[in-house]
């Protein structure tokens, strides 16, 4: 039974054929290596991860199905404000209290980087964004598409 949020995809990626890894990594917008890395069981970038999820229909936090799509870049400064604007509203002081609240789960340093809109680990981000109680993929920019065609665009194209 997988643990980590790495291992759970891991294992959906396994239930793939490995020929559909180059598909798979161009639908979900990230380069093979950062595939590859995740079929092994290895770290990816958090934003990697939510792209990778997001292409194979799985729920980046519970591995679930759920509707197959692709993600832009995720936004860590959004990200890092967000948590500021929380730290604020609940009138929580200081980031210790907010590492408090979270249980201890993400260090005082993690917690800077990420209001600093650094990027972080996935187990982090996934902490975070459930602390948050908004799902990371809100944090994800929508694709610039401009440059694709559609595919109506391109049988057209063949049929003349």
């Amino acid at each position: 039974m997988p643990v980590t949020p790495i291992q759970r995809l891991q294992c959906a990626l396994k239930a793939r054929p490995r020929r559909d890894r180059p598909s798979i990594a161009r639908a979900a917008g990230v380069g093979p290596t950062a595939l590859a890395r995740a079929a092994a069981g290895q770290d990816v970038r958090a934003d990697a991860y939510l792209k990778i999820c997001a292409g194979l229909g799985i729920d980046s936090r519970t591995g679930e199905a759920s509707p197959s799509r692709r993600l832009g870049d995720l936004n860590w400064k959004m990200l890092g404000l967000a948590i500021e604007l929380r730290r604020r509203v609940r009138k929580l002081g200081s980031q210790r209290h907010v590492v408090a609240l979270i249980g201890g789960r993400v260090s005082l340093a993690t917690l800077c980087r990420v209001e600093n809109g650094k990027p972080i680990s996935v187990n982090n981000l996934l902490t975070i964004c459930e602390f948050l109680g908004i799902p990371p993929e809100h944090y994800c920019a929508e694709p610039d598409l401009s440059h694709v065609k559609r595919i109506s665009e391109t049988n057209e194209g063949r049929a003349a």
